[in-house]
């Protein structure tokens, strides 16, 4: 791996060095490079501090990363002079269940994160150097806090700018085919509702003839109810029907030999109803009357005398 050491000494002065080689072990082999080339894999930053405290704690056994860390901090709680909300504290592992335990004071850590902003420096670990006599042992300390979001590199920008543009260029393609499949979709849609509203607007159609039908259907069961007789009635009817306009309609109807009384009932006023109905083979007019219903409609009384009623 290649890794660069940022070094911050104890007058904000700045050197970096760039090493090769292994972190795995405690004898990684790690040699200065100040040739090697391209992007290091990890970026260190160690950084002197004032107020820190260096200590040597040694496990019972070997534990978990999790519950090495608990162990530790509680180790490190009764060492610590103060309280350990105010320091930062890092470790390594030394083998042997023995670890090194530095705790800095906070104000040591911001004073350093200051600098590193003045600078502009990014680096992926912010180490003590009191835990940092060796590049290999810098690879090795751990940081308990993770590092604030702004000193982080910036990696791979050549793969992520190749990435935008490839994300752009499918966006490009995708968007006149995704277009056309929803104007496709939008076509067959109104069509669709267009057969629909036709559909509906028929079975309104036939729900009103339906209605229309069952009321004329309810005027023959009163007729037959009432015991009339089809053959003298159907006549009557059928000229009243051809004559009578669409703002009129029979509402009362009852024979008694060869009179007949019945009622129409009308939208609006019909002065000429009297030559309207008129005299016919079937009947003649006895009299017609008219009033005004409840609800504003015209009602005329009419009585007539069949002349095939009977």
């Amino acid at each position: 791996m290649r890794f660069d050491v940022i070094e911050l000494d104890a007058d904000n002065l700045i050197k970096v060095r760039r090493y090769h080689g292994s972190p795995r072990g405690r004898n990684g082999t790690v040699q200065e490079d100040a040739a090697s080339a391209g992007e290091p894999d990890t970026i260190l930053l160690v950084a002197w501090t004032d107020r820190t405290m260096r200590y040597e704690i040694t496990l019972p056994g070997k534990a978990g990363r999790k519950e090495t860390r608990e162990i530790l901090y509680h180790e490190l709680s009764n060492f610590l002079p103060i309280e350990p909300e105010n320091v930062q504290w890092f470790y390594r592992n030394d083998g042997e269940h023995r670890f090194q335990v530095c705790a800095v004071h906070r104000a040591e850590i911001e004073r350093v994160l200051r600098t590193a902003a003045e600078h502009s420096l990014k680096f992926d670990r912010m180490i003590p150097a009191a835990l940092a006599e060796a590049p290999e042992q810098a690879l090795r300390t751990v940081a308990t806090e993770p590092l604030p979001a702004e000193f982080r590199p910036v990696r791979f920008r050549r793969w992520k700018t190749a990435y935008v543009l490839l994300l752009l260029l499918l966006v490009a393609v995708l968007i006149p085919l995704l277009w056309g499949k929803y104007r496709r979709f939008s076509g067959e849609y109104q069509l669709l509702s267009g057969r629909r509203e036709m559909l509906s607007a028929e079975l309104r159609k036939q729900r009103s003839d339906y209605a229309a039908l069952s009321a004329g259907r309810e005027q023959l069961d009163a007729i037959r109810n009432a015991g009339i007789g089809w053959a003298r009635v159907a006549p009557l009817l059928g000229t009243l029907s051809e004559r009578l306009p669409a703002s009129m309609w029979v509402t009362h109807l009852a024979v008694n030999g060869q009179v007949a009384d019945l009622t129409v009932s009308s939208a609006e006023d019909d002065a000429n109803l009297y030559k309207t109905i008129g005299d016919s083979d079937f009947h003649s007019i006895v009299s017609l009357k008219k009033n005004r219903g409840a609800d504003n409609r015209i009602l005329f009384s009419v009585k007539l005398k069949g002349k095939q009623i009977e």
